[in-house]
């Protein structure tokens, strides 16, 4: 909260009455075991002694008397860091410690004043809503400062301490928890830990990644979870965690409220009292109140987390690998054995595990045991999934779902929202599943019950029961052990939120294979970052496209966004040449402001993955807020990617005509925020861009299939035009522009009239034909029907 300047009469710090609020500058003490393991006695003497620091470091920066005295630089986890000394010879002497502590004491005592008001009044609010308040205790210097606060806030036995033991914790936080426990002879302490020893989970799950986490949930915050649930016996306990979550540590939590309820976990509410403090703080008060210190800082450790934590590396993993040996050897193993790398030297796999390789890894590809047991084939009239295991436990987590039964020896119903879904599941005779069903055209509740339903299944085989579902069920209805799982469908809520964990189940999100072509992911889906594109830019570009390059107010990261857009939209030829094509020419000559302009740019976006997508998948007459576009979008994609994609959706559908005027996405605001898109009927379709969208049609087709072609001409009827086939790569004019089969004949009528040599159309007896020309491109026709676009 307070800034701090060096105080050379103690060695410490003094903080001032200025506010500060900077992520990730943590300051803290530093003792001798920490210069012996880094190498500094080769330079410098000191006593040999941890009873109080010697001199303070932030970051890599090692300050003595407010000068900075010494630094690292690199190291690895076989690696010493390197040493910058700045001042060779030092002599240094133990801070000052109880001076420090008293010169800080009437800025400490305000806001430990303060802090113990918000923990009282916190727990005043939610007395009587709550059912336990506990310290969520770590081990670490943040966990111990708010446990002290709490214990001189509160009665002693209207809270607890709970130790969330995630197995893999540092040896020296194991000995503290003896230490601390004496300390606090008063009150309760309890131990949560998972079912599933580290090791374990680690061989079932794959070593955790930095974008695959599964770690935090199975070992921590499940367990505290289901173990409070025991020790009192009922299923939806209500717990209040008083935590040492602090805003300095990293930015997502700088933007934590100080008491959230149901934020993470249903039921579950959480106060963060030193959420505003900083490590400067921290420390003053861990020495004013002369409370114990995990010995594991002594020794460097800056945090004292888990072991080995695909989040941390350089210096820390050094100390962790120099303090800990044996323990951590324990999971490097695991890294090297499980790793789907080869490698022609053994060395090249240490430098691997060294590099941090395995902490990037985004998906079961990159390690042995990665597989796909869920095969998926999707369109809008049918889902088809193929389990490719037993999986019999899909008959109880449909039970979370909706209310289910059974009709026939194959056949199911459930029932979602109100609307009722049939299935059929088929046992195959080598015991995979393969499950059919037929969709109704529900709209946006669709694409829930459709993303829920997927997810059964997934659940069904994967799932190794690890607990974390049962923990998310607020309502205590799943019963769970090592070899079976039951969900009571009598209580059952049907709220889906175990089944709304990422793929379905952590296990399945860290071990599935990456989809190959053709299946869901799609790239290119983020072409335009968060963006999208804007018809200000094409105002600019079309007045003078050669000096636009040079001169225009785009920021830096826009320019390759609008160059892509130029080219997906056919105005410029390539990635290197900016070149107005013959496309791009004729557009210029209609101009920006032209609606015409803007719906021919749409049919060829169209073509491309992000904007092809949308007019796919996003059904006409139906409100989608920016989460149901995300809920929508393919499986595959990373959250952050998600948010980009749907920001730039947006972005076009307020900023060009696009949106309302042609209306791939009628933005509905409230305010200048858009609460939802629609996609609406574009109210009076050009002929003549219809007619050039139906060449396009036919040209993405016969480079698909060349049955289609007849002779000279591309042949069509306008039933299969109209039906939206989910394996044909072009796209209908009435698809692109949600045109009704009774507007879309008049239209060709009219075209086979006034451009006979183009196209010919017959309507007679419930037959249809549609014949193009294929003597002419689609740029062909746009430059000869100009005259009557303009």
């Amino acid at each position: 909260m307070y800034k701090y300047e060096w105080d050379p009469e103690t060695g410490g710090y003094l903080l001032t009455t200025t506010s500060e609020s900077i992520v990730g500058k943590e300051l803290r003490p530093v003792y001798s075991s920490e210069l012996d393991l880094l190498g500094f006695n080769k330079y410098w003497t000191y006593p040999r002694d941890d009873t109080k620091p010697l001199l303070w470091a932030e970051n890599n920066l090692y300050y003595y008397l407010g000068r900075i005295v010494g630094k690292t630089s690199g190291g690895s986890l076989y690696n010493r860091p390197t040493l910058i000394i700045i001042e060779d010879g030092l002599e240094l002497t133990f801070v000052d410690v109880a001076l420090m502590v008293n010169k800080n004491r009437v800025i400490m005592d305000a806001l430990v004043h303060d802090t113990l008001l918000t923990i009282y009044a916190t727990y005043q609010q939610f007395k009587n809503n709550i059912d336990i308040f506990y310290v969520a205790f770590s081990g670490g210097k943040d966990s111990i400062v708010a446990l002290d606060l709490v214990h001189r806030t509160l009665p002693k036995n209207e809270f607890l301490v709970l130790f969330g033991d995630t197995d893999m914790e540092l040896p020296d936080t194991y000995l503290f928890m003896n230490v601390i426990s004496k300390f606090y002879n008063d009150i309760s302490f309890h131990v949560a830990r998972a079912e599933i020893t580290s090791v374990e989970s680690w061989n079932i799950f794959g070593p955790p990644a930095r974008g695959i986490r599964w770690c935090c949930s199975v070992h921590k915050t499940a367990p505290q979870i289901r173990y409070l649930r025991n020790l009192f016996k009922k299923s939806n306990v209500r717990g209040m965690a008083f935590t040492g979550i602090r805003a300095e540590e990293s930015n997502a939590r700088f933007l934590y409220d100080m008491v959230s309820v149901s934020k993470k976990h249903p039921g579950q509410a959480s106060c963060h009292p030193i959420l505003q403090w900083n490590s400067a703080e921290l420390f003053l008060y861990i020495y004013g109140n002369n409370l114990p210190l995990n010995e594991a800082y002594k020794k460097g450790n800056s945090r004292v987390g888990c072991l080995l934590c695909p989040m941390s590396g350089g210096k820390h993993e050094f100390i962790k690998m120099s303090c800990y040996p044996d323990v951590m050897t324990k999971y490097i193993d695991i890294i090297r054995n499980t790793s789907s790398k080869t490698f022609d030297r053994l060395s090249d796999m240490d430098h691997f595990i060294e590099d941090g390789g395995w902490k990037i890894r985004c998906s079961g590809r990159e390690i042995k045991t990665g597989k796909n047991l869920i095969d998926v084939i999707s369109n809008k009239k049918e889902l088809r999934i193929i389990s490719k295991c037993p999986a019999d436990d899909w008959s109880e987590w449909i039970k979370a779902l909706g209310e289910f039964c059974q009709i026939d020896n194959n056949c199911y119903l459930v029932t979602y929202n109100n609307a009722t879904y049939h299935f059929t599941v088929t046992k195959n005779e080598n015991q995979s599943l393969e499950v059919i069903l037929p969709l109704i055209g529900g709209g946006k509740s669709e694409i829930y019950f459709v993303s829920l339903f997927k997810n059964v299944f997934r659940k069904a085989a994967y799932c190794r029961r690890c607990g974390v579902c049962a923990a998310e069920c607020k309502f205590g209805c799943i019963t769970m052990n090592p070899d079976s799982m039951k969900i009571d469908g009598n209580e059952c809520k049907h709220c889906a939120q175990c089944l709304k964990i990422k793929y379905g189940c952590l296990i399945c999100s860290s071990i599935k294979l990456p989809l190959s072509k053709g299946t869901e992911k799609m790239v290119g889906m983020d072409r335009y970052m968060t963006f999208g594109f804007r018809k200000e830019w094409l105002d600019s570009y079309f007045k003078d496209p050669d000096k636009f390059w040079d001169h225009n107010d785009l920021g830096s990261k826009m320019i390759p966004v609008f160059k892509k857009f130029l080219r997906d939209a056919g105005i410029i030829s390539g990635k290197r040449d900016l070149t107005l094509t013959r496309t791009g020419q004729l557009l210029r000559s209609i101009g920006s402001d032209s609606e015409v302009t803007w719906a021919i740019i749409l049919v060829n976006l169209s073509y491309t993955p992000q904007i092809g997508w949308y007019v796919r998948n996003i059904v006409p007459g139906t409100s989608y807020t920016m989460q149901d576009l995300k809920a929508l979008l393919p499986e595959d994609i990373k959250d952050t990617v998600k948010r980009n994609i749907v920001s730039a959706y947006r972005n076009i559908m307020v900023q060009t005509p696009i949106g309302s005027q042609i209306g791939l996405g009628h933005p509905q605001k409230s305010g200048s925020n858009v609460k939802y898109l629609e996609r609406i009927k574009w109210e009076n379709p050009i002929p003549e861009v219809i007619l050039y969208a139906f060449y396009r049609y036919a040209e993405e087709n016969i480079q698909e299939d060349d049955s289609i072609r007849d002779n000279v001409n591309y042949r069509f009827t306008l039933t299969e035009i109209l039906s939206e086939d989910p394996d044909i790569s072009g796209l209908s004019p009435s698809q692109i522009f949600d045109i009704d089969r009774d507007t879309f004949r008049h239209i060709l009528e009219g075209l086979s009239i006034e451009y006979s040599e183009y196209i010919s159309t017959s309507f007679t007896h419930d037959l249809d034909n549609i014949v193009l020309s294929q003597n002419k491109t689609s740029e062909e026709i746009l430059e000869n029907v100009m005259v009557a676009i303009k």
